[in-house]
C-alpha cells in the first residue's frame, strides 16, 4: 500500500461535486464516473462511512488522490495514494469499516 500522510489541503478553487459519493463503505464501492469527474477538473468528492467522513480530490501537483478524513466535524488526517482503493482500505481499517 502506498499511503502517505501529507499536510496538503484541497486548493481554494476546488468546488464540491457532492451530488453522489465517490466512495462509500455501505457497499465498499468506488463510483468510477465520479472519480473521472474529480480528475477532470477542480472538484471535491465525498466519501461516506459510519465513523468518519472524508473529502476526496485529485492533486495534479503530486499526481495522487488525496483525502481528508474527519470525525465529528473535526479533521483527523490527510493522506495521499495512487489509487482510491488504497484510501478506502486505509481509512476503513483505521477509523471504522461500517
Amino acid at each position: 500500500m502506498s499511503i502517505e500522510t501529507v499536510t496538503r489541503k484541497w486548493p481554494d478553487n476546488y468546488a464540491p461535486a457532492f451530488d453522489r459519493d465517490v466512495m462509500t463503505n455501505f457497499d465498499h464501492s468506488i463510483n468510477i464516473e465520479m472519480a473521472d469527474t474529480l480528475k477532470s477538473g477542480p472538484h471535491l468528492g465525498s466519501y461516506s462511512a459510519w465513523n468518519f467522513h472524508a473529502v476526496i480530490w485529485w492533486d495534479c501537483e503530486i499526481s495522487k488522490w488525496c483525502s481528508e478524513a474527519s470525525q465529528y466535524h473535526v479533521p483527523v488526517e490527510v493522506v495521499a495514494a495512487d489509487e482510491l482503493q488504497e484510501i478506502m482500505d486505509y481509512f476503513s481499517d483505521k477509523y471504522g469499516d461500517a
